[in-house]
């Protein structure tokens, strides 16, 4: 079994010709034209997936499924929220794969399970530290794109 850990949160899992991909996100270019057609670093290694899970519906985790896997045959496998953001980005309805925690399933050689998890809380002190990184003021006009693409 081989684990690639490909940034943020991103992972292949490979078994016995099987790979699985967990949050492909590949990056956003800073000077990239953000409407999902340019070329994307490392594209052809998360195409080798034979399946995608999405944790969470994230900018991070979703942003780009629909360009590396929308006109594929790759199961994504998610929970409502992110499949409701997913099919509004144009992935078709018949490549989601609706799961919940308590889910199990077996992909390839894999023996999966969903199990629930909270993520970070949105509280005032969250928002004011991320309102006050220098990155966000700086690349504000793409945090706005960015929002308007996955609307």
């Amino acid at each position: 079994m081989r684990l690639t850990w490909l940034g943020t949160a991103s992972l292949l899992l490979e078994a016995e010709g099987t790979t699985l991909a967990f949050d492909p996100f590949p990056g956003i270019p800073l000077d990239a034209a953000l409407d999902r057609t340019t070329p994307l670093p490392d594209e052809a290694y998360y195409r080798r997936a034979d399946a995608v899970f999405v944790t969470h519906g994230h900018l991070d985790h979703i942003y780009y499924i629909p360009v590396l896997y929308g006109n594929e045959n790759h199961p994504v496998y998610c929970t409502a929220a992110p499949r409701k953001t997913l099919l509004r980005a144009g992935m078709p309805p018949e490549a989601l794969r609706l799961i919940a925690p308590g889910w199990e399933g077996n992909v390839g050689p894999f023996r999966l399970r969903a199990w629930p998890s909270r993520h970070c809380r949105f509280d005032g002190r969250l928002i004011a530290r991320t309102v006050l990184q220098k990155q966000l003021w700086t690349h504000l006009p793409h945090v706005f794109r960015l929002l308007d693409g996955i609307r």
